[in-house]
């Protein structure tokens, strides 16, 4: 059909033209004159067939005199360089707003490579963008004609451009482009030393930007990127690496292997740029070979919507692959059983006309993907095309990206060499990749690139922006530079260089679910805690608060006069019958303020710079009080207000042990002044260090349940988030890249940093008189807050080596247990977490899957006998709900009310 059309567009008269070109001083969408120099045009590479590829070309911003030329070529399959230009390098970008019929805006992008260089973007191979060929036989070519093509645009190109040929001239592009740079770099290098390009081409070099190779590597890469981003297990994982071998993941060695890397990535190879149809009865099976109609509904369809339906059936389906963390905006039927719902999806989109064109709309909030949908409408607009110069009668319709419609042969088998011949000619060449990209991880470039065995000039490092880690970077000998580029920040799963956007969510911070207590024997023998305060209101919140808030003391050490610290904020929901939950924070001696205000509580700071005043608070939408009423405690004694008068008081307590027994009996003392909440479930959470302390205090407590002492409790437990076990593992050294800025200087005012500026703001709040007056700090108990401590007090001693014993005996004995990680913690990472959960050998009752929150894959989730969960949160950093808050809200209300993840 395609080549049916191409055949009638050959017979239209077309004007002819070797290099014509335009100045381009508007564009449709874009409001005034543009502030840079844009030209188009076309260049004849083949007089044969009629074939003429299309540029944009946009002066440098700087001074394009001496700046370089860049050329830039676009991946995928004949995708248009205009992806570069609008959504990547370029100077104008859409201004991402729903499609009402009307022409897409466009405004100015800050950041485009421009302001460094003059860049020529080129429609190439002959198909993509506005690039064409008179005669259909025109559209049949491949990596190596394609790029002989190349050569001869540029030989044309600069010989109408001559005041170009003594600038540095680079050849840069990504993806699929990064097989054709190399090998053009070294044909551009072998008419230099022939002396057959116009006056000599300065070319100094190239760059790639996650670029494919040709080799396996690319995509077996996948399989331990996806393992260190935890989404597959550490069981699939190692049975694909006993199963599968190390590589060659295309072509299964057995049937375990075969059913391994089916349930990680059913696509694989077998689909590709030329051959969808073909690989779809090899996926579905006998589920759609059964059925003739539904497949010849499925050889309609376009290949990125091949794409989402087979990525509904995998794992790594589960994620946006080109960036893990963007949302996968996809939106297909998660049970892969459920074909029924896939051929109806199927039959709609055919019935809606979108087999071809226009694309799908996908979801406002997924940037990214709108943008790409935005381009269509713009492309098409033959206002804009008769801007840009388009010849008339030459496109029929604009795409951004083909499907496999057109012709063409993958015949450079591996880039791998040019690189190394390229480079050994002394031509710089700088290989970068983006750390969070599952089409072609960095792993699989960083290994090829190494197996070039050049001598390393400047070890692996950090490299810097504004003073913070913007990736990784190692220097070899022959000019050659590997980097990867780290997420600076995301803002609805958008990149963008403020880190002011971030999205301080995800992650969920650990609930010990301990349920009501079936019968309690008041201790009389005990002291009772001292009368509680509540609060209406707080310094810097506008406003009474629009929830319940307690303070007090509870009396845990009556020879040392030892007093814990709480913070009580009653449900929002049904305080009557929602759980309680006991929260803690690790570290050394941290206040339970930075649970309060950073993470699960109703209240957080205002990122601002401060002014000597007392700082600001809003409300925290995400608060884990909509769900359960937090009992917040500063603990150990020294953390936070929690104090002793008797400087022995803050030793007794040290202990791993001895301080898990002070908030036994802080509980038993707490319930006896609130007696109205004995009947509700009652629940224990914590993160970091605290992890080692909750399954021990589960422990305890469940033995005095055994033995009859104290307060019955309905013990279910709930280990914390990220929990520090001091076991040895070596999960670190598999561990990938963080994702947030932590070096943040404080004397700097890096405000933008939003976690570490709000604990800045925290010791100006909680040092100052009001705030304290509003909690009833009892006068003289603290000299000065801190929202944890450094060398100062005694060091704890860390009597508990291992908790993982204790989460043994604890859900052998039945009782529930959920344990996850934050995918991108550092600190305690996902990998030793999930090794010593699989430790504990309990069978397995729901598979490794993902988990979902709006659609989207949220992490990864198992479910083990004895009511044991693991979890990943996805983009998750070591405290949870200060990086994901929305996400955390949504798993523990869910885990609370005994929903499925």
């Amino acid at each position: 059909m395609a080549l049916q059309l191409v055949f009638l567009l050959c017979l239209i008269g077309f004007t002819s033209a070797s290099a014509e070109r335009k100045m381009v001083t508007t564009l449709p969408g874009f409001d005034g004159v543009l502030p840079f120099t844009l030209e188009t045009g076309y260049v004849t590479v083949d007089k044969d067939s009629g074939t003429e590829l299309f540029y944009y070309f946009i002066q440098s911003e700087g001074d394009p005199r001496y700046d370089p030329v860049l050329l830039w070529l676009t991946g995928g399959d004949r995708c248009t360089v205009l992806s570069g230009i609008v959504l990547e390098i370029g100077p104008v970008k859409f201004i991402v707003e729903p499609y009402n019929g009307s022409l897409p805006r466009l405004q100015y992008n800050p950041y485009s490579w421009t302001k460094a260089a003059s860049i020529l973007f080129v429609d190439s191979p002959v198909g993509a963008g506005f690039s064409f060929s008179r005669n259909p036989k025109g559209y049949n070519v491949g990596d190596v004609s394609a790029s002989l093509q190349l050569r001869v645009f540029l030989r044309k190109w600069f010989t109408e451009h001559p005041s170009y040929l003594k600038n540095n001239f680079y050849i840069g592009g990504d993806s699929y482009a990064g097989k054709i740079v190399p090998f053009l770099a070294q044909k551009i290098s072998e008419d230099i030393e022939a002396e057959l390009t116009p006056n000599n081409l300065n070319l100094k070099g190239y760059l790639v930007g996650n670029p494919i190779t040709g080799e396996s590597i690319d995509t077996d890469s996948r399989v331990p990127f996806a393992h260190g981003m935890g989404i597959i297990s550490d069981q699939l994982y190692k049975m694909i690496l006993v199963n599968c071998g190390e590589g060659d993941y295309d072509n299964p060695r057995n049937t375990i292997c075969a059913e391994a890397l089916t349930r990680f990535n059913k696509v694989r190879r077998c689909v590709t740029r030329q051959n969808y149809n073909h690989s779809i009865c090899a996926v579905f099976g006998n589920q759609f070979t059964a059925q003739g109609a539904d497949f010849y509904l499925i050889s309609l369809l376009s290949a990125d919507r091949i794409d989402i339906l087979l990525g509904s059936l995998q794992l790594l389906g589960q994620v946006h692959m080109g960036h893990v963390l963007y949302e996968n905006c996809n939106h297909v039927p998660h049970n892969p059983s459920d074909y029924t719902a896939i051929r109806k999806l199927l039959k709609e989109e055919i019935g809606l006309g979108f087999s071809k064109n226009p694309p799908p709309r996908p979801p406002i909030n997924c940037t990214a993907s709108y943008s790409g949908y935005l381009t269509y409408f713009w492309g098409n607009s033959m206002v804009v095309q008769d801007a840009l110069g388009i010849k008339k009668g030459t496109i029929h319709e604009w795409v951004r990206c083909h499907n496999g419609d057109l012709p063409y042969s993958e015949d450079i088998d591996s880039s791998i060499k040019y690189h190394n011949n390229v480079t050994s000619k002394g031509y710089r060449a700088l290989v970068y990749s983006g750390d969070h990209d599952a089409i072609v991880p960095f792993l699989g470039t960083q290994t090829w690139v190494r197996c070039l065995n050049f001598s390393t000039v400047d070890s692996w490092r950090a490299w810097h922006l504004d003073g913070q880690s913007a990736g990784f970077t190692i220097t070899y000998s022959n000019n050659m530079t590997f980097a990867t580029v780290k997420v600076i920040s995301i803002s609805s799963f958008t990149a963008s260089t403020s880190i002011a956007t971030m999205s301080p969510w995800r992650l969920v911070p650990l609930v010990f679910l301990l349920g009501a207590w079936s019968s309690f024997s008041p201790c009389s023998h005990l002291a009772t805690a001292a009368p509680p305060k509540l609060v209406t209101s707080l310094p810097g919140f506008d406003g009474p608060l629009p929830f319940h808030l307690e303070t007090g003391y509870v009396g845990v050490d009556e020879e040392n006069d030892a007093e814990l610290f709480y913070y009580f904020v009653e449900s929002e929901g049904d305080p009557g019958r929602d759980p309680v939950l006991l929260w803690l924070t690790g570290g050394d001696r941290c206040s339970v303020l930075s649970g309060l205000a950073f993470e699960i509580g109703p209240f957080k700071f205002v990122g601002e710079p401060y002014d000597g005043g007392v700082p600001r608070l809003e409300y925290n939408p995400y608060s884990w009080s909509k769900v359960a009423s937090v009992l917040f405690v500063d603990w150990p004694v020294g953390a936070g207000f929690s104090f002793s008068k008797n400087p022995r008081g803050y030793e007794v307590g040290l202990g791993n042990v001895p301080a898990s027994l002070q908030l036994k009996k802080f509980l038993t003392k707490w319930f006896i002044e609130h007696p109205d909440y004995l009947s509700n479930p009652f629940y224990v959470g914590a993160d970091s260090y605290s992890g080692k302390i909750v399954p021990f205090l589960a422990q305890v407590i469940s033995e005095d349940i055994e033995a009859g002492l104290g307060p019955h409790l309905n013990l279910q437990v709930h280990p914390p988030l990220d929990p520090a076990l001091n076991a040895p593992d070596d999960s670190r050294l598999h561990w990938l890249v963080p994702l947030f800025d932590v070096d943040c200087n404080i004397e700097r005012h890096c405000f933008f940093l939003l976690q570490q500026y709000k604990s800045y703001l925290s010791y100006f709040w909680a040092n100052n008189d009001a705030t304290r007056d509003a909690l009833g700090i009892k006068k003289g108990s603290l000299d000065e807050w801190v929202r944890c401590h450094t060398p100062g007090l005694p060091s704890t001693n860390q009597d508990i080596r291992s908790s993982i014993k204790y989460h043994r005996n604890v859900t052998l004995k039945g009782y529930r247990s959920l344990v996850y990680s934050g995918d991108h913690d550092i600190v305690v990472p996902f990998l030793g977490t999930q090794a010593w959960v699989r430790s504990l050998n309990y069978t397995i009752d729901d598979d490794w899957r993902a988990w979902l929150l709006d659609g989207q894959s949220a992490g990864f989730t198992i479910t083990y006998s004895n009511n044991l969960t693991f979890a990943t949160i996805k983009g998750g950093g070591h405290t949870a709900p200060e990086y994901q808050p929305e996400r955390c809200f949504a798993m523990i209300q869910r885990w609370i009310s005994r929903n499925p993840l």
